[in-house]
């Protein structure tokens, strides 16, 4: 039975950019609150990345190496949709995708990594206040970083409820954007197909996270190179391979001998 090849970083990009994504590249600033400058409970307490930290730098990988495969955007709310890999929905094929790239957005523009293991579970009334990250778009795939809010489970609970009869209706202060959908929904959603669009749709994060637009040839130089280098590892591989084999062939042959 032969395996099937892994697809590289610039295979899985193409394939991307083919059906309707485009490529950032998002500009490094100094972090923006995760709690959107509102906290639901005084109690509740981040866990965030450190500075210079070989977390922070991991998490600067992972965003880089997800940004460049590409993201779709959708047109009513301005959505960013990484590759499938990085998602958490399901595909018209039926496959279910549990990604965690919301995480990733969130570690890269924020700072936010999770609940601080201090904070308690329950707040005095029994609530529970473990910090959860919510999309207020009720898309789990999206990383728009202007659709994620660090807030209470409580809170994240409520929004589950939003939007059933007209607009948002679950009670928190910081409005959701969208009717709430199931993680595993499968919707047809309408995305922006030039890039004038994506820049209009986007305005208002463009403002507070600034972004280019790049072509969709910008990595190519940077895919050609992966590819020799692919290329000579497997290169490599089979040669110490032939070796080996000789190597013990000749062992064979001289422990024969011997017996002889």
């Amino acid at each position: 039975m032969t395996s099937t090849p892994r697809r590289t970083s610039g295979e899985i990009r193409n394939l991307h950019t083919q059906t309707g994504a485009f490529l950032f590249e998002f500009e490094e600033r100094s972090w923006s609150d995760p709690m959107k400058g509102h906290a639901e409970n005084p109690l509740c307490t981040p866990l965030l990345l450190e500075p210079k930290s070989v977390a922070l730098n991991k998490n600067r990988q992972a965003w880089r190496t997800m940004e460049r495969k590409g993201f779709k955007v959708t047109k009513d709310v301005g959505c960013l949709l990484p590759h499938l890999q990085y998602g958490k929905s399901i595909t018209e094929s039926g496959a279910k995708m549990n990604g965690c790239g919301y995480k990733t957005s969130m570690g890269f523009f924020t700072g936010l990594i999770g609940n601080h293991p201090s904070a308690p579970e329950r707040d005095t009334d029994g609530r529970p206040i473990s910090l959860e990250v919510s999309h207020l778009c009720h898309r789990s795939s999206c990383i728009n970083p202007m659709h994620l809010v660090a807030e209470p489970k409580w809170c994240n609970l409520k929004r589950n409820y939003c939007g059933k009869n007209s607009g948002c209706n679950c009670g928190n202060t910081i409005k959701c954007l969208r009717m709430y959908q199931t993680s595993h929904t499968l919707e047809k959603t309408s995305l922006c197909t030039t890039k004038k669009e994506v820049l209009e749709t986007l305005k208002e994060l463009k403002g507070v996270h600034p972004f280019k637009i790049l072509a969709k040839n910008a990595y190519d130089e940077r895919d050609q190179k992966a590819i020799q280098k692919r290329q000579t590892k497997a290169k490599n591989q089979k040669k110490r391979k032939r070796q080996a084999d000789k190597q013990a062939h000749a062992a064979g042959k001289k422990a024969a001998k011997k017996s002889s």
